[in-house]
């Protein structure tokens, strides 16, 4: 069980609001308009998080300054999975370590010994650039004939623009 570190009372109006941290127009909006409304707004962490990650670094002035426009904005909360992505971002929002015990539990069944295997190279896409990650594993699998290429797919991508399946050394994977 989680303890409760959000509300100080059973009043509180708590609103989990998915990529909230992205702003742009809608999401900006009905962040500023729950806030208007007295909800605390939680962000969970969904994915990858650095330093050079736009929703989730902000100046300094930004981040200090508990009076800025931008708290408005953006959540309350963001819930990490752990103290290594909490440290990453630079954000108002109040980061508040939970784990990902989910990643724990299948981290507990991977073998102890995993067995190198050569000639294989896996590529990990990002929405935002899966499509120039397809372009380079084409590449190095014209380069790399020897080698099989292994594309992971971004979960919030179901398709791709880039021809990639014609090349027969790729294998791209899909959850």
């Amino acid at each position: 069980m989680v303890k409760n570190t959000f509300v100080s009372n059973s009043t509180m109006k708590i609103c989990f609001l998915n990529r909230s941290s992205y702003l742009g127009w809608w999401r900006g909006t009905i962040t500023r308009i729950l806030h208007e409304f007295g909800f605390k707004i939680l962000e969970i962490q969904h994915g990858f998080v650095s330093k050079s990650h736009y929703a989730y670094n902000y100046p300094d002035n930004i981040v200090k300054n508990p009076d800025h426009v931008s708290q408005k904005y953006l959540p309350d909360y963001l819930l990490m999975f752990g103290k290594y992505w909490a440290d990453v971002v630079n954000t108002p929002s109040k980061k508040v370590i939970l784990g990902y015990p989910y990643l724990d539990e299948i981290a507990k069944k991977l073998p102890i010994n995993i067995k190198e295997i050569s000639n294989r190279i896996l590529i990990i896409s990002q929405g935002t650039v899966t499509e120039k990650m397809a372009n380079i594993a084409i590449e190095l699998s014209k380069k790399l004939s020897k080698y099989e290429i292994i594309f992971k797919l971004h979960p919030g991508r179901s398709h791709l623009k880039t021809d990639i399946q014609n090349y027969h050394h790729i294998k791209i994977l899909r959850l």
